[in-house]
């Protein structure tokens, strides 16, 4: 099925190549739109919630006698 799409494309010699970044308006790639691909679709968490907080009870120190 590919094939025969690309069968009837040709190319033009006499014409440069054009890249367009589709994630910005502009169609210039940035490092931003990138990285903000990276985390699409994915769970955001505020920064109290990357917190870490310990399974030990307040006072396990005391339990060693320290």
């Amino acid at each position: 099925m590919l094939w025969d799409l690309l069968l009837g494309f040709a190319l033009r010699l006499e014409e440069e190549d054009k890249h367009y970044w589709r994630l910005c308006s502009s169609g210039q790639y940035s490092t931003r739109s990138a990285y903000t691909l990276l985390f699409m679709g994915a769970t955001q968490f505020g920064p109290w919630e990357r917190t870490w907080s310990t399974w030990a009870p307040s006072n396990a120190n005391s339990f060693y006698g320290w």
